[in-house]
């Protein structure tokens, strides 16, 4: 009977144990080394639910890319937003967004608010009709929060609504188009 020789690991992947003996790893375990290779395992998040009313206007809510913000995209009138369409949800013309005024908006908030709402007695209630429509409401929330402050909406009407911010967002419509026909391909 033969006794084999065990081979040294490499230096830099020999572990030190107590008072500087070397130790070696476990077989089925990876080393230090190894587990410092690995890419981290971050679950991804689970994907949020695409609101119904984006969908009905024609919009579609794209994932976030290396930046970390969602986007909005019109293939139909081939537009890019960094935010959600929100004179489109409240019902609002786009077209005459520096007119509308704030009385407008209360009105279109409100009878959004008696669409999806539930009637008692005359008076609307809190819940809604369809509770799966949730993140709609909350999308509505969302445009009316925006476009009743002056300050929120003049931000908002100025990086997705001007001339100048629609130039600005040509570079990723064409950037996003391109994703489509490379996966189209």
């Amino acid at each position: 009977s033969s006794i084999r020789q065990q081979q040294a690991p490499p230096a830099h992947l020999i572990l030190m144990g107590k008072k500087g003996a070397p130790v070696t790893p476990e077989p089925d375990r990876p080393s230090a080394e190894e587990l410092l290779l690995q890419e981290p395992k971050v679950p991804e998040p689970p994907p949020e639910p695409q609101p119904l009313i984006l969908s009905d206007l024609g919009w579609e809510v794209l994932p976030p890319r290396c930046s970390g913000r969602r986007y909005y995209s019109c293939s139909s009138r081939r537009e890019m937003r960094l935010a959600p369409p929100y004179f489109a949800i409240l019902g609002l013309e786009e077209e005459g967004y520096p007119k509308t005024t704030k009385e407008e908006i209360w009105k279109a908030f409100y009878a959004r608010r008696i669409q999806y709402k539930k009637m008692e007695e005359g008076a609307v209630c809190e819940e809604l009709k369809d509770p799966d429509r949730a993140v709609d409401w909350d999308l509505i929330l969302e445009a009316f929060a925006v476009l009743s402050n002056p300050e929120a909406r003049a931000e908002y009407e100025q990086r997705n609504l001007v001339p100048q911010a629609q130039r600005q967002l040509v570079g990723l419509l064409a950037q996003h188009e391109a994703r489509l026909r490379a996966r189209a391909a």
